[in-house]
């Protein structure tokens, strides 16, 4: 029975942190946010007090915090299996996102239009960021800004931009 359950545990772990690593991107704000959201309110493997106790000792440790929380809650919640999952899954997604996008720009960069929108005016993926970390009540920013602001950077993109 309990390996069963340290089985799912680990699975539950693993899927979160693979969904972090791949879909949040943005600063250790944003994802100890989430982090929070996922862990504390809705799954319940947390309380307050003890996700507050980690982030503190996370702080206290040199290194990107909300890696180092990812690494503990997985220890936590899956043990050492937990780790490992937690750490790799939260890891390897952004970097071979931030590969990707980086190989796409070498490749593509004399491009006019991808020179303008990705070089030029990066507000595309922090207006990203602000909406998922205010849909997880990390920041005081009205939504309706957030979202009006978002569309103005899409039309933004079709629009061209005069040579300075």
């Amino acid at each position: 029975m309990k390996d069963t359950n340290s089985k799912e545990r680990l699975k539950e772990v693993a899927l979160l942190f693979l969904r972090l690593g791949a879909t949040a991107f943005g600063g250790a704000a944003a994802y100890i946010a989430i982090m929070q959201q996922e862990t504390v309110r809705k799954r319940g493997w947390l309380d307050d007090q003890k996700f507050l106790d980690m982030l503190g000792i996370s702080n206290l440790i040199p290194g990107p915090t909300a890696t180092e929380m990812a690494l503990y809650i997985g220890l936590e919640q899956a043990g050492w299996l937990g780790y490992l999952s937690a750490g790799l899954l939260f890891i390897v997604p952004g970097m071979l996102i931030t590969i990707a996008i980086a190989w796409a720009y070498v490749r593509y960069a004399s491009l006019p239009v991808v020179h303008m929108n990705i070089a030029l005016n990066p507000t595309c993926s922090t207006q990203a960021a602000v909406l998922q970390s205010n849909a997880c009540g990390a920041t005081r920013i009205p939504g309706s800004f957030s979202i009006s602001r978002s569309i103005v950077d899409f039309f933004n993109f079709y629009l061209p931009v005069p040579n300075l």
